[in-house]
């Protein structure tokens, strides 16, 4: 066996709640450590998070610590941070207090960027409002298509039409797809609302609010400007590309191996 790797046991603070619990799984499920009360045949008793010290009273492990470190409310987060050897830390600014290591958690595979965007108006048997281009954006999976509630959801056509701005405000951008318009009126609502509007300049009266401009009834065209509108997202999106609960668990696997190298030898030289 290879001594170098620690045996790892998570102390859990609280009941298997939220975001305690889910660290907590992670890290037993990616890296088989053990979770349970302390355990003195480990090689490092894990506590998460630091408030689980609390239970200790005068039974502190024999083993090497190591303790999850969110902020400080009380004395005690520095207090516990002195006692424990492997200090890991959610924020940057308490691990440079605490000389800690940052490692943040995991985010879900969910959570990726999408562009909401909003059609308002009726359908034609024309064809003129572009039906034709929503049933092919549904080959884009980065694209939500939201329609505002009917009409018939509210007491009066005009209580449905003050709901609108709830509804503009909710849009990353109002799309047109129409072929042929005088308006569309939507449109100007959208901008009054100061929300961008996607559409071709060339129909209605569109050139006078500085839409997003693609070629009408062309959807090629149209996907290119949806995948630059979009861009922005999948660029601040990029910051956290790396929090996966997987890079977590290894970044902690790594972080305790060399840590745990450096306190055996720490301590060897100790008791020589």
């Amino acid at each position: 066996m290879d001594v170098s790797i620690p045996k790892v046991n998570i102390v859990p603070s609280e009941g298997r709640g939220w975001i305690i619990g889910r660290i907590i799984n992670e890290l037993s499920v990616h890296n088989g450590w053990t979770v349970g009360d302390i355990d003195n045949n480990a090689d490092i008793n894990y506590f998460i998070n630091y408030h689980a010290t609390n239970f200790l009273g005068n039974s502190w492990p024999k083993t090497f610590t190591a303790a999850w470190f969110t902020h400080p409310e009380t004395p005690e987060f520095f207090n516990v941070a002195r006692r424990i050897d492997i200090r890991v830390c959610h924020a940057l600014k308490y691990a440079q207090v605490i000389d800690g290591h940052v490692i943040p958690p995991g985010i879900d595979p969910v959570f990726v960027p999408h562009l909401r965007l909003g059609v308002v108006g009726r359908n034609y048997p024309s064809g003129r409002k572009g039906e034709f281009l929503l049933q092919k954006l549904k080959q884009l999976d980065f694209v939500d298509i939201v329609f505002p509630p009917p009409l018939q959801s509210k007491d009066s056509e005009v209580a449905w039409l003050e709901s609108l701005h709830i509804f503009y405000g909710t849009l990353d951008a109002l799309l047109v797809t129409s072929l042929l318009e005088g308006g569309p009126i939507p449109a100007a609502e959208a901008t009054a609302c100061g929300i961008p509007v996607i559409a071709p300049s060339t129909v209605g009266n569109l050139s006078s609010l500085d839409v997003v401009d693609y070629k009408v009834g062309n959807f090629e065209d149209l996907c290119r400007v949806l995948q630059k509108f979009v861009q922005p997202k999948f660029e601040r999106a990029s910051i956290v590309s790396e929090w996966t609960w997987e890079h977590f668990a290894i970044k902690n696997k790594k972080l305790f191996t060399e840590q745990y190298v450096k306190l055996v030898s720490k301590k060897a030289m100790i008791d020589v």
